[in-house]
C-alpha cells in the first residue's frame, strides 16, 4: 500500500510540473490573468487559508506558524519577520522616489512617507487598502508623476493648508517680503 500511495503521488507531483511548465494551472485548467492559478484553484486556497486561520484564532495560536502566541494574532518571531520585511519594502520605494522629502530634503526613512501628488490619496488607499500602498507601488513598477517622497510634516502640512506645504508658502511670503524691503 505505501509503494502504490508513493507512485500516485509521484505521479501528481508529475502531473502538476508539467501543467505549471505549460503555462497552466497546476490543476491543468488556464491561468487567472496575473495568477499562476485558476480562478477555481484561487477561491479554494483562499477558503482554506481562512479556515485554518479561524482554526489557529480559535486556539489562540499564531496564524502564520501555528505555534503558541500571547494572545497576538502572529507570534513575537513572525511579528519580528514582517516588520523587517516592512522595513525593507518602505526603504526600496522610498529610495525609488528619491530617498529624501521632496520639500524640505529630510532623509531619514522613519520620517518619511509616499504622498499622492494629486491628492487623491484617500481614494487610492480605499481601493487597494491603507496598508498596502508600498507593495502596489512596487508591483507597479514605482509608477512615476503621482507620487513622490515626503515626510510627515510636510505631507500633513499640506493636507491642513489645501494642497501646499507650509514651507513653500513660508519660502513664497519670505521672497515677497524680502522684495518689498528692497
Amino acid at each position: 500500500m505505501q509503494n502504490a500511495q508513493s507512485t500516485t503521488t509521484e505521479y501528481h507531483q508529475q502531473r502538476r510540473a508539467a501543467n505549471i511548465a505549460a503555462g497552466k494551472c497546476r490543476c491543468g485548467q488556464p491561468r487567472a490573468d496575473g495568477f499562476t492559478r485558476c480562478h477555481k484553484c484561487i477561491e479554494a486556497s483562499r477558503a482554506s487559508t481562512k479556515l485554518r486561520n479561524q482554526k489557529r484564532r480559535a486556539d489562540d495560536v499564531c496564524r502564520h506558524c501555528g505555534k503558541q502566541s500571547d494572545g497576538q494574532s502572529k507570534c513575537e518571531q513572525c511579528r519580528e519577520v514582517a516588520r523587517q520585511y516592512q522595513q525593507r519594502l518602505k526603504s526600496r520605494v522610498i529610495e525609488a522616489y528619491g530617498g529624501k522629502c521632496s520639500c524640505c530634503g529630510e532623509s531619514n526613512v522613519a520620517f518619511l512617507t509616499i504622498d499622492h501628488t494629486n491628492g487623491a490619496g484617500c481614494k487610492h488607499r480605499r481601493d487597494i487598502g491603507t496598508s498596502r500602498i508600498y507593495n502596489w507601488l512596487e508591483s507597479r513598477n514605482y509608477p512615476p508623476n503621482e507620487f513622490q517622497v515626503l515626510c510627515f510634516n510636510c505631507n500633513c502640512g499640506r493636507q491642513i493648508n489645501g494642497g501646499i506645504c507650509p514651507h513653500q508658502t513660508q519660502a513664497h511670503d519670505d521672497r515677497n517680503n524680502s522684495e518689498v524691503t528692497h
